[in-house]
């Protein structure tokens, strides 16, 4: 769930929040909102210190985000928390925001949650949303306080209530999970909604994750594109993903393989494994030729790399097969195996096929039939192979087939070599 963190900011809005600051100020803040307006920030500094020094905590705050985002100062994040735990200290709910967002990522001070959830806590007492917000957060997560789900919602909903859009999609979200709360679809979807309508993109791709799956809304797949859409066109990778495979399977759009591979390319792009492996597997499916092949083969092993197991299958089938890559049956092997070790069925009974055929390997029956039992019930052609190979072993090469397989098991999952 995202956090809130604008500290400071940058050109007109920057200029809004020193010029709310400085309405607070006691005493002449005049020179120094002239100074803001015509754009002499360096004035505006000027003017601002001799205030902050008497204790006016509202230039105080004011003159931290000046040193936090180096606006006519030089940038330097320790100055702007002493700064704002002067103003902190004496109250100034904005302050002890900041000052908290620091603390809690280790920005200018040294990181402390305990710190940052002492200094949201009294900012929280004054109802600033961005500090109800991500102390909900910590509390949710557990961090820097007792893990405390049911506290984390009430504060995000109080947050979310101030239309704050974080806040109202982490409620979302909660609704959603039933997460401090009971759970709620038709609730999350009109937080969620809310949260989409102000332009945040994660709350506009899980938008359109509702609207696809007709979870708290109608089943709208049309719909659900257009969130996606808005959502990829702020850069959103699995918003990008989804309206890819929208494009590439004609659902809520007409199939249009073009607009799939550039949706689909612009996620990969960003070195998200579900993104390169769904290109990949889109671009072998247009049989494009070597080129396309090739592609195809360099996404899937920069996924494959980054442990993502359909990835490291699909990677494995391509050097079996020669395609996209020369044919190597050892980098079969070695791919098929890392993904079966990960419990991927396909890749367990392919696994199983290259040893009982000695492909890439030593041939290895009892090893075969050990891969194609821990296949069997997710995948058909391991059943039948296994049926097969059941067959021709002995019972005693079959209980060794099965010790075996117990002594790759580890909570479930196979964790031993391949043979």
């Amino acid at each position: 769930m995202p956090k809130h963190r604008s500290i400071s900011r940058s050109g007109a809005a920057f200029v809004v929040s020193v010029l709310v600051l400085l309405a607070g100020c006691r005493g002449s803040s005049r020179a120094a909102a002239r100074a803001l307006e015509r754009g002499d920030w360096s004035e505006a500094a000027r003017e601002l210190e001799p205030l902050a020094r008497r204790g006016d905590r509202s230039a105080q705050t004011a003159l931290g985000a000046m040193y936090f985002s180096g606006e006519g100062v030089p940038q330097d994040r320790a100055l702007a928390a002493e700064w704002y735990e002067r103003a902190a200290t004496q109250g100034d709910a904005r302050a002890q925001y900041s000052l908290a967002v620091m603390y809690e990522a280790g920005d200018g001070v040294p990181q402390n949650d305990e710190r940052a959830v002492a200094w949201y806590q009294r900012a929280c007492e004054q109802d600033h949303a961005g500090a109800l917000n991500n102390l909900g957060l910590m509390f949710t997560e557990g961090r820097g306080v007792a893990r405390d789900e049911a506290r984390g919602f009430a504060l995000l909903n109080r947050a979310a209530g101030q239309g704050l859009v974080e806040a109202r999609y982490a409620v979302g979200l909660m609704f959603l999970r039933g997460q401090g709360t009971e759970r709620d679809e038709v609730a999350a979807a009109s937080w969620i909604t809310l949260a989409a309508e102000q332009g945040l993109a994660p709350a506009q791709a899980q938008l359109g994750m509702l609207y696809s799956e007709g979870r708290g809304v109608v089943a709208d797949p049309a719909r659900a594109v257009v969130w996606w859409r808005m959502a990829a066109e702020q850069g959103l990778a699995s918003a990008q993903l989804q309206i890819g495979l929208a494009y590439a399977k004609g659902r809520g759009v007409d199939a249009d393989p073009e607009q799939a591979l550039a949706w689909l390319r612009a996620a990969a792009d960003q070195n998200v494994a579900p993104a390169q492996t769904a290109l990949a597997l889109t671009l072998l499916e247009a049989q494009g030729g070597e080129e396309y092949d090739r592609q195809a083969a360099e996404y899937l092993r920069r996924a494959a790399e980054s442990g993502a197991a359909v990835a490291q299958d699909n990677l494995g089938l391509l050097y079996l097969r020669g395609r996209g890559v020369a044919r190597d049956e050892a980098q079969a092997l070695q791919w098929t195996k890392l993904a079966a070790q990960q419990g991927l069925a396909s890749a367990q009974s392919r696994l199983g096929a290259m040893l009982e055929n000695g492909r890439g390997v030593e041939r290895d029956e009892v090893a075969a039939f050990a891969w194609y039992t821990l296949a069997q019930d997710q995948d058909a052609n391991a059943r039948e192979r296994r049926e097969r190979l059941a067959s021709r072993l002995t019972s005693e090469q079959i209980e060794r087939a099965d010790a075996l397989r117990r002594s790759w098991t580890r909570d479930g999952a196979p964790a031993g070599p391949a043979n």
